[in-house]
């Protein structure tokens, strides 16, 4: 009993001196709630649940007989055997993932890793990887930016899974436009051709799960899955943070 008591104690110390402040809505938070959001804006959280399309990922209104493939997915041709998404890319995990990529919050990380983490051990069997695999920035962003935000969100997980992290394989050749900025069609033509393979043995006959920040059209993770699949890569799936 008494050791809870001190513990309390203690915490209560740490939060008059050292407080913390939500990053989203800058409101004081308690060492108890989910730093670095306040527990009012991690209940806004839009998650990406199930029933997911068994290609993209992304959430279905309704449960779709045998497949459970999404129209978007049945008109279009992708190299990846799954995508995975934790999140919307809208509210509380698009102010977080902005302040993380832009803001320099890098101390968000440790929070993007709880909720991957959580993630993988409800809906992905992580035991048939081999390797994780960050989405590689071009050098001249990566220079600007000073960090890859997808080698980040891999690395703790790589660590925490026990499986070999890959950050050199995949390298990006082409200086391209933000995709943020262009429609699908631009998209595709953006990236394609972008990235090089480093070392094609390494890869071959391996499982291999790519880690990166936003799916939206999927076109760069696309394009990274053809690459490894082309050199004999096995199963290529994805995760990111959100969609």
């Amino acid at each position: 009993m008494w050791k809870s008591e001190w513990r309390d104690f203690l915490n209560g110390i740490i939060d008059l001196l050292y407080p913390l402040y939500c990053l989203v809505c800058f409101k004081k938070i308690g060492s108890k709630e989910v730093f670095p959001l306040c527990s009012e804006c991690f209940q806004k959280i839009p998650w990406n649940i199930p029933p997911f399309c068994n290609k993209c990922g992304r959430n279905l209104p309704v449960e779709l007989p045998s497949e459970n493939i999404c129209l978007a997915c049945k008109k279009e041709r992708h190299y990846f055997d799954r995508a995975w998404s934790v999140a919307l890319y809208e509210g509380v995990i698009r102010d977080c993932l902005h302040k993380f990529k832009y803001g320099q919050k890098l101390g968000l990380i440790n929070f993007f890793e709880k909720i991957l983490s959580n993630f993988i051990e409800k809906f992905i069997a992580i035991e048939k990887f081999d390797y994780l695999i960050p989405v590689p920035l071009h050098p001249t962003k990566l220079r600007e930016r000073g960090f890859n935000q997808a080698f980040l969100l891999a690395q703790p997980l790589a660590k925490k899974f026990q499986k070999k992290l890959l950050p050199r394989v995949l390298y990006r050749k082409k200086f391209t436009l933000p995709q943020s900025e262009l429609t699908a069609s631009q998209r595709k033509r953006n990236i394609r051709e972008a990235f090089l393979l480093r070392n094609q043995p390494e890869i071959s006959k391996k499982n291999i799960l790519i880690i990166d920040d936003i799916f939206t059209t999927g076109s760069t993770v696309d394009e990274c899955a053809k690459l490894l699949k082309r050199n004999g890569a096995g199963v290529v799936e994805v995760l990111t943070v959100a969609r």
